[in-house]
This record gives C-alpha cells, sequence and structure tokens, in this order.
C-alpha cells in the first residue's frame, strides 16, 4: 500500500512539471549530471597515509604503488593530537593536528614509498616520527562550463543544464566555477567549440581568467536516449584529460519553459533572510534625498555622501559602523533643491567627483564637485547644466555616469547622453544605446542596462509608469513585465508633465514620480538585481499622491529563466530614498546600506531620516 502510494504520488509531481511544459531534472545522486560531476571528481582523489618508519633521513610511508602519487610529489606532514569530543552530543569531531612542514616523495615501490623532509614549518624543531601523518595539500580546482553543444532532436534547455552542472560543482568542496560566462567570452572572441582544445585559444583564454579546466558538454539522441557527453579540457596542458558519455532519459527544461537566451520571469524562492544580517540603524534629523559612497578626499578609503535639500554632506564610517561628519559644502543660492548625487572619478586623477542633481526654482542647475586637497575644500568643477545625473553599472566595474536634459514642455528630453571627460573637461559623450520601442520614452531614473543572456548586446531594465519592472532585449522585444509593483517613491520631479496611459510617455501638468534606482550586484558566483519597494497605506493609488506607509528593499536573483526573488528585509517604517553596496574584500561580504526617510518629500522640512546597515554574507 505504502509503495502504491509513493508510487501515486510520483505520478502526480511528474505530470505537474509536464503540465508546465517542463522536465524535470532527476534528483537522485546517480542522476547524468551527478554522475559527471562524481567522475570528474574521482580524478582528484584525496591521499593521505602514515609515517610506519623514520630512518635517519629516510621517510618511510604506506603509501604505494597504485596510489595517486608519483615521485617528486609534495605532502604535508601533520602530527595527530588528541580526540575532540562534542560537549552535548559526544561525538567525535575528529583529532587535533599540528603542520610539521612537508616531505618529497623520492620512490614509489610495491607496498611502500620513501620520503625526504624538504622544509618544516617555521619555528617548529618536531622530526618526523611514526604515526605521523601525510596527505595531499589540498587545493580548489576552477572549472568554467561551455555552452552546450546538441543536435536539436532533444527538447532541452541548454542555458538550465549548464545552470545545474554549476550548481553540482559548488556543491562539492574541491571544486570551484568562477563567475565567468565563457559563452559571451566565446561570441566576442570568435571562439567556435572545436577550437576549445587549441594551444592557441587556451592561452587567449588563460589571459582573461584564470581556471583550471573548461567543462564542455553535449546532449544528443541515441535510439531515442538521451546521450550526455563532455570533455574535461585543461587549460595548462592544452588538452583533453577525460570524455565519457552518460547515458539519461531526462536531463533538462524543456525549449517551451525557457530558451537559451533571457526569457524572463518571475519566481519567489522565499529562502528567507538569512544572507542578510542587520548590523544596525542610525537616525539623523533632517531629510536625506539620496546618498553614495566613494573617495572623495583621495585618501584611499570609502567616504559617505549624505545629499540633503540643500548641503552636499562627507561622513565617514567608524569602526563601530556609526557615521560620524567630516564636512559639508552648502548651496549658493536660495532656491536650490538638491536632488540626486552620484560618484565617479571620470577625470582619472583618483578622487571621485560628486555629481549633484538641483533644481533652482523652476529649472535644473546641476553641477559637479570635487575636493582640492591643496585648499582642502570642495569646489564646483562644472556647473550650471540643465542635466539629471545617474550612475549605471553595467557590467564588472564599467560605471558610467549619464545625462538627460528637461523638455521644453515634458520633464525629460528624447535621449540619454554618457557623460566624458576630455580635454580638461566635462562634456556629453555619446548617446546611451538603447533599443526603439514604440511609444516608449527612457528616463533615466528607474533605468540600467546587463547583459542577461549569452547573446552580444544589453538588455535594457526600467520600472515603468505603473512601477512595474520591464526587460527588454537590445533589439526592442519585450522579455519580460513583472505582476508585483516595485517603487512607488512619493516624491515628485515637478519640472514637467505626469506620465500618461500609454507606458514610460508623458503628458499632463502634475509631475512625475520619482524611480528609484535598479542596481545589479555580483555576489560569489550568482547575480542579483537589487530594487526598492515603497508600500502604499491603503490599496488605492492616487497618480499625484503615493502615501506610504513602510518599506523594504528586494533582491531578485538573475538566471536564465528569469528573476528569482532571493530576499527581501524587514519592511520598516518610512519610505525607502536610496540604497548603496559596499564591498568588504578581505571578507568577500557586503554591507548593504539603505535609506529610509519617515515623511516629507525633497522639500519637507520636519522629515527624519534612518541609515540601515545590512552584512550580506557569502552563502
Amino acid at each position: 500500500m505504502m509503495k502504491s502510494l509513493k508510487a501515486c504520488l510520483a505520478a502526480l509531481a511528474a505530470l505537474a512539471w509536464i503540465g508546465s511544459g517542463q522536465i524535470a531534472l532527476g534528483q537522485t545522486q546517480d542522476s547524468a549530471l551527478d554522475r559527471i560531476v562524481n567522475q570528474i571528481e574521482t580524478m582528484f582523489p584525496p591521499v593521505e597515509g602514515y609515517v610506519v618508519s623514520v630512518e635517519g633521513d629516510k621517510i618511510i610511508l604506506d603509501l604505494k604503488e597504485g596510489d595517486p602519487i608519483k615521485a617528486g610529489d609534495k605532502l604535508d606532514l601533520v602530527r595527530f593530537g588528541e580526540t575532540l569530543t562534542h560537549p552535548v552530543s559526544k561525538k567525535s569531531l575528529g583529532r587535533n593536528e599540528e603542520a610539521l612542514g612537508q616531505v618529497r616523495i623520492s620512490r614509489v615501490s610495491r607496498n611502500f614509498s620513501i620520503a625526504s623532509a624538504v622544509h618544516s614549518v617555521v619555528g617548529s624543531k618536531e622530526k618526523p616520527k611514526v604515526g605521523d601523518g601525510v596527505r595531499l595539500p589540498f587545493s580548489k580546482l576552477s572549472i568554467v562550463v561551455a555552452p552546450v553543444k546538441e543536435d536539436g532532436k532533444n527538447n532541452i534547455d541548454g542555458n538550465q543544464l549548464v545552470l545545474d552542472l554549476e550548481k553540482r560543482l559548488k556543491a562539492k568542496e574541491r571544486f570551484e566555477v568562477p563567475a565567468f560566462d565563457i559563452g559571451v567570452w566565446m561570441l566576442d572572441s570568435g571562439v567556435k567549440r572545436d577550437q576549445l582544445t587549441d594551444r592557441e585559444v587556451l592561452e587567449k583564454f588563460k589571459k582573461k581568467v584564470d581556471v583550471d579546466f573548461i567543462l564542455a558538454p553535449e546532449v544528443r539522441a541515441v535510439r531515442n536516449k538521451m546521450v550526455v557527453s563532455y570533455k574535461l579540457i585543461s587549460t595548462k596542458e592544452h588538452k583533453v584529460v577525460k570524455k565519457a558519455d552518460v547515458l539519461s532519459d531526462q536531463v533538462a527544461a524543456s525549449k517551451s519553459a525557457g530558451a537559451k537566451k533571457f526569457r524572463g520571469g518571475f519566481q519567489d524562492r522565499s529562502p528567507g533572510n538569512e544572507a542578510l544580517e542587520f548590523l544596525h540603524k542610525q537616525d539623523f534629523g533632517f531629510e536625506i534625498v539620496d546618498f553614495a559612497i566613494g573617495d572623495v578626499n583621495g585618501n584611499g578609503e570609502k567616504e559617505y555622501v549624505l545629499l540633503d535639500p540643500y548641503k552636499v554632506n562627507i561622513y565617514r564610517r567608524e569602526k563601530n559602523g556609526m557615521f560620524r561628519k567630516i564636512t559639508h559644502w552648502k548651496g549658493e543660492r536660495e532656491f536650490d533643491k538638491f536632488l540626486a548625487v552620484d560618484v565617479a572619478d571620470l577625470n582619472g586623477n583618483g578622487i571621485d567627483e560628486i555629481f549633484v542633481t538641483n533644481q533652482t526654482g523652476s529649472v535644473l542647475s546641476s553641477f559637479v564637485l570635487e575636493a582640492n586637497p591643496k585648499k582642502k575644500r570642495m569646489e564646483k568643477i562644472w556647473e550650471d547644466q540643465s542635466l539629471y545625473f545617474r550612475a549605471i553599472q553595467t557590467s564588472g566595474s564599467d560605471k558610467k555616469i549619464i545625462a538627460q536634459s528637461p523638455g521644453f514642455t515634458t520633464p525629460f528630453e528624447d535621449g540619454i547622453k554618457i557623460v566624458e571627460y576630455k580635454n580638461g573637461g566635462f562634456k556629453l559623450g555619446p548617446d546611451l544605446p538603447l533599443p526603439k520601442v514604440y511609444q516608449i520614452k527612457w528616463i533615466l531614473f528607474g533605468l540600467t542596462q546587463a547583459n542577461l543572456s549569452s547573446k552580444k548586446g544589453l538588455e535594457t531594465i526600467i520600472l515603468d509608469k505603473d512601477y512595474h519592472l520591464r526587460v527588454y532585449s537590445s533589439s526592442g522585444r519585450l522579455l519580460e513585465k513583472s505582476d508585483d509593483y516595485y517603487g512607488h517613491d512619493p516624491r515628485i520631479m515637478d519640472l514637467g508633465e505626469r506620465p500618461q496611459a500609454i507606458t514610460g510617455m508623458v503628458g499632463g501638468d502634475t509631475g512625475v514620480h520619482f524611480r528609484g534606482r535598479l542596481e545589479f550586484i555580483q555576489q560569489g558566483d550568482s547575480r542579483y538585481l537589487l530594487i526598492p519597494r515603497n508600500h502604499r497605506l491603503g490599496g488605492q493609488f492616487v497618480d499625484k499622491f503615493v502615501t506610504v506607509n513602510n518599506s523594504s528593499l528586494i533582491i531578485l536573483e538573475v538566471s536564465p529563466a528569469g528573476f528569482i526573488k532571493f530576499v527581501e528585509t524587514a519592511k520598516q517604517k518610512g519610505y525607502l530614498a536610496s540604497y548603496r553596496v559596499l564591498d568588504q574584500p578581505k571578507s568577500q561580504e557586503k554591507l548593504v546600506h539603505v535609506l529610509r526617510v519617515d515623511a516629507g518629500g525633497f522639500t519637507s522640512k520636519r522629515a527624519t531620516s534612518s541609515l540601515f546597515t545590512y552584512k550580506w554574507k557569502r552563502l
């Protein structure tokens, strides 16, 4: 009875997957992909042995012919101490160990091997003795997975297969998978799949990213069965070191469920908030409209630029995590109203410039500040610009400052420009490449770009006027529109007209709601999109006035199948005005700073602000 019940449940689960247009990946340990990874792992077995005799300078080990060792190999020498026991469970945790140094294998015989001491641990006078242990030094091996080659007869999703292989490799302690898209590199370099074993290609590849192996999978049909083949290519030896075929009835999701390119889609994985650890909150008795992080005084450290409507405030983060004010720069005109701030070192002098979007009365009069170390003050180096400024980071360290002009009868003129520094001054450079979409007017707020697929060109990601997240291909095709609402910033840009019913277009006379930042972050081997969410008070949305009760920061994980909700911060009082992420290179963790304002808007003098700091742990 129990067996038949389990069979029924399994059949129902399979029908659920088929009904969704997907073929499930086998979950057992003997699935095709698990077997591939296990086969690769057996190529690099751990080597452990014992010292069985010490004869002068000769050390006799119990390692012998057939063990994965050879003359010349170096092994770590350790001395075992007392057994460690868990105080509660009473389970053995293994033995304490003392590192003594290394030995080198000089000869491998049928029943034993001979080694000699190479060097000792600094400060250690201990000599090898019977019962000491030897083991091959542990080192992680890095592997990248190449795009899948297929014969077109199998209904599989190659991108999902690559992700599943990467997931299984990362689950093994011995392997690591760098965050590098070899498919994009192959396209950019004009490298075909059958050229991955060429010495010249591998040497070129090693200059781009330092990895040990390339895993090249292939799927083909053999007598109505799916066969997964693979080649493991050594980038050091410039050859295939292992290849094999694995038979499988199930491989990956069907093409109808997700193409090889980014097709969009939103899922909620609901993992809880274990990735973000709340550290502390600091309150400020004034409204902070935006903030940025950068080295704005050239001391090699990061400062925090906190922008209130009338001052540019510079803070330092102390060791206790709290912020201390260093200095400030006050607006020079009575009717200045600062709206947004970004930092970037465009002139290449090692000091981040501060780009301030400023409204003076009914016009824009934005400017750029830079610290003058000689005079110990900040000075304007570009001023009176009728421009909105915004920083976007499209890929890696490719940080751009983009700018957009207000129109005569609209808040935003057509076209977004890239700001450049040439011949000793700032100027508007080329257009930001944006797809042409019918009846869409692009606005630099609530916009970013990223490569979400293995194809050339960048996708454009926006928050539309109705607060849906949209993804457009470089050719202008809508890849995805979220059902959820994001943003909902209560502040209004009152230099022009409000959005009309057509997405992205503007018209009317009541202003445009501010649209929050969209930023892609690399954390570990995964990429994430950060996006603010302000939760409205009540269920109705009034176009001009948005009343926000509380807010949170959403982190979406990026996958070929679309966006997966990774984590959401706890809801806190006030609207989310901005957020920033700061890398912690030593710990490989990140600090996530979230700015909330509990009342008012751009012009409120009674508003107070809070900076929440979270630690984003690398899981």
